[in-house]
């Protein structure tokens, strides 16, 4: 087994004392790059620049860990598992600390929820930013890989919900993709090779950072009955993007008609949020309206949104009848008061259609990148071995 280290002076050599032993399983649960992305690896510049391990800038200066990184908290909430990476030893847990800490509140000074498993020849695990009370192992407790040891959250000095994983042998830093296929049951692919989404949705006003970091309360149920001035926007977790890819956006009628297209050039985006809207007109066809974001001619993501008469007509046929009580009451999101209050409101039936001519256009309303991986978007606890139990 070929190993490397990252030695407290930042250079990278060879581990001595690095012996053949188990794989690595990934210690996250979901699909990677479609539940959560990696945005940071081991920083291996002993400078103030900053290199990942493909010598590429998805890190931060002194970055220690691979961070796995959801798209939200509404992901954490639904519970994404930790697991032991290898068989061991917990020898370190911490809980109970808050665990929603994020770029709109951020205290550098918490203490994370975090677990640190030793898998003997001097091979140290760390798990941090965990959830609060997720953590079912105790220390001294004997653990197999692929176990499950907590939850992803944001405790500690962490900037979104993510897993920073920290690999040490014998104290030292190891960054295992230098050597992936010595350390990995399965290796991933380079972060910065993989481009796609984690999480989109419509709503109507510009999304704050703070919903984003949350997820907005889908609103995707717009009706003619609130006149002008209505704009549906869609969002979007992208990550992956490279300085130069072309991303469009294409709105769609209900009849299949294209109503918009929209292009621009991007930057870097290691993780960020983009959104797009549309002003619908004073009198917007009745029906679905789709969306569809391409990055340099590939589909990303695919939207949609409706346009009915007014709150009650659920069945988008222009009338309030006992249809739509039967639509409504078969809705999945039924118990959702947020999503009811989001989408059908509170106002008052209309029982006829209208018939006014569509406006032959429509209002594009510029996009705006929110965040992009080229800030420091994580900034995780640095754990002290061996300090707290």
């Amino acid at each position: 087994m070929r190993c490397y280290l990252l030695t407290m002076f930042g250079f990278v050599i060879p581990a001595i004392s690095c012996v053949a032993a188990q794989d690595f399983v990934l210690p996250i649960g979901g699909t990677p790059y479609e539940d959560w992305t990696i945005v940071n690896y081991v920083d291996l510049d002993p400078s103030s620049d900053i290199e990942d391990w493909r010598g590429g800038g998805y890190t931060y200066n002194g970055h220690n860990a691979i961070d796995f990184t959801l798209p939200n908290f509404a992901a954490m909430d639904a519970g994404v598992d930790v697991y032991a990476a290898r068989s061991g030893t917990v020898i370190h847990i911490n809980d109970g600390e808050y665990d929603r800490w994020s770029r709109v509140n951020p205290n550098p000074g918490d203490l994370p929820n975090y677990v640190v498993i030793d898998h003997g020849g001097g091979i140290v695990t760390e798990y941090l930013h965990l959830k609060n009370s997720s953590i079912p192992v105790a220390v001294g407790q004997s653990v197999s890989a692929g176990q499950k040891i907590g939850e992803v959250g944001s405790s500690g000095y962490s900037s979104d919900a993510h897993l920073h994983f920290a690999v040490y042998d014998s104290g030292t830093v190891v960054e295992t993709y230098l050597d992936p296929a010595s350390w990995w049951e399965s290796p991933l692919a380079y972060a910065g090779d993989v481009a796609g989404t984690l999480d989109f949705g419509i709503v109507d006003h510009i999304p704050t950072t703070a919903e984003l970091v949350d997820r907005p309360i889908d609103h995707d149920v717009f009706y003619r009955s609130d006149g002008s001035g209505q704009v549906a926007y869609s969002w979007v977790n992208l990550f992956g993007f490279d300085p130069g890819d072309d991303l469009d956006y294409y709105f769609y009628r209900p009849d299949g008609s294209e109503q918009a297209h929209w292009h621009w050039t991007t930057g870097e985006i290691r993780y960020g949020w983009w959104y797009a809207g549309i002003g619908l007109p004073a009198v917007p066809a009745l029906g679905e309206w789709t969306l569809t974001a391409q990055r340099n001619g590939t589909t990303l993501y695919s939207d949609s949104f409706w346009v009915h008469t007014s709150p009650g007509d659920f069945t988008g046929d222009g009338i309030v009848d006992g249809n739509d009580f039967l639509t409504w009451q078969r809705d999945p999101n039924i118990g959702n008061l947020a999503d009811w209050q989001a989408n059908y409101g509170d106002g008052g039936m209309l029982t006829g259609t209208l018939a006014v001519p569509e406006p032959t256009t429509l209002a594009v309303v510029c996009i705006a990148l929110i965040f992009t991986g080229s800030l420091p978007v994580f900034r995780s606890y640095r754990f002290r071995l061996g300090a707290n139990s």
